[in-house]
């Protein structure tokens, strides 16, 4: 299980799986010098352990992974972290692209469980040329209001990747289903590159670092255009926090 504390935030970062079947051209996971190994994967025991010491504490659950990917329907790890959760009262923010099993919609209670779904955008074809396996735009919208009608709280991570457009489409069709926005850019990694070559704004990107990123002057038109189409609160996130002064604290 690979978890820590996230220093200055009131929660730990929770994996149980080490690489995704999501299929996500820009993740970047796979960049990461521990995640170029094989795919693996905790266990009941190491899940049980570290719920017992963390009695009352909160993690966010699926950072680099997807708890709900094609393994679990197998191993059933997520659903055990869930029990654990229920059992310890440890909270959990769940991060997730995925459509989430039966049984394990039946372990989820409003006062421990709150969720983050991620978007690029709300087009089909879109979506698929840059997410492989991900559940499409109408299938998580779906499970957002599910969960939203069953009074979960949940917040859309929005990843602008250039086409501003797309991701806006997202913001406006899933309105009134999220109650906070969390926004952070999509870095395109030196690892995959390659897999981008059909870009043709390619050239906006700067590179640092391993990774490649929409120039800041783009991303400040970005994150105006989501402001005005916002109801809520929004924070950004990753190499977006630069820009923070742009929305305030919340």
């Amino acid at each position: 299980m690979l978890w820590k504390h996230i220093k200055d935030r009131p929660h730990y970062n929770c994996d149980i799986y080490r690489q995704c079947d999501m299929g996500c051209l820009y993740c970047y996971a796979d960049c990461l010098p521990f995640s170029c190994k094989k795919r693996w994967s905790a266990t009941y025991e190491e899940i049980e352990r570290v719920f017992h010491e963390k009695k009352g504490d909160m993690f966010h659950f699926g950072v680099m992974s997807d708890p709900f990917q094609e393994r679990e329907y197998a191993q059933k790890l997520a659903l055990h972290v869930l029990r654990q959760s229920n059992k310890h009262k440890v909270k959990l923010l769940i991060g997730t692209k995925a459509i989430m099993p039966e049984e394990h919609m039946r372990e989820l209670d409003p006062d421990l469980h709150s969720f983050q779904f991620s978007f690029i955008g709300a087009d089909d074809r879109f979506i698929r040329s840059f997410e492989l396996g991900t559940p499409l735009f109408n299938e998580r919208k779906i499970q957002m209001e599910r969960l939203k009608s069953q009074g979960f709280d949940i917040t859309l991570r929005l990843q602008p990747i250039i086409y501003i457009g797309k991701s806006l489409q997202a913001l406006k069709e899933l309105d009134g289903l999220y109650g906070k926005i969390k926004v952070e850019h999509l870095k395109l990694y030196k690892k995959n590159i390659k897999q981008f070559s059909f870009l043709d704004n390619i050239k906006y990107y700067t590179f640092n670092d391993n990774k490649y990123l929409l120039v800041e002057e783009l991303r400040r038109d970005n994150i105006k255009k989501i402001l005005a189409e916002s109801r809520v609160d929004i924070k950004l996130h990753g190499s977006d926090r630069c820009l923070s002064y742009m929305v305030g604290r919340h």
